[in-house]
């Protein structure tokens, strides 16, 4: 039981530390930040309204488990699969 209390921590600290970093991939397209593509580039032209699942790139940011250390992170333009890790011993890192 212990481990499951674990397991499921870490997956919501996981899932909070991913959707601030879509969101902060999201926030960094709007501002046309260079560094940021769309996932599909060839999928570009047919989205009909703003998306704010669908890009990538890499960075840094205040990391939101922990909001000590920092969190470096980079989401594929391939799969979406976000790597990341926390400056703080023993926050957050994962590789997907």
């Amino acid at each position: 039981m212990k481990d499951d209390k674990e397991f499921a921590l870490l997956l919501d600290k996981i899932t909070t530390a991913r959707k601030a970093i879509v969101a902060e991939l999201a926030r960094r397209a709007r501002v046309n930040d260079p560094n940021v593509f769309p996932m599909n580039q060839g999928d570009w032209h047919r989205w009909h309204h703003p998306q704010d699942n669908y890009f990538s790139g890499a960075g840094e940011m205040v990391c939101p488990i922990c909001e000590t250390g920092r969190l470096r992170y980079s989401r594929s333009s391939y799969n979406g699969h976000v790597h990341a890790d926390c400056s703080t011993v023993g926050c957050v890192q994962w590789m997907e």
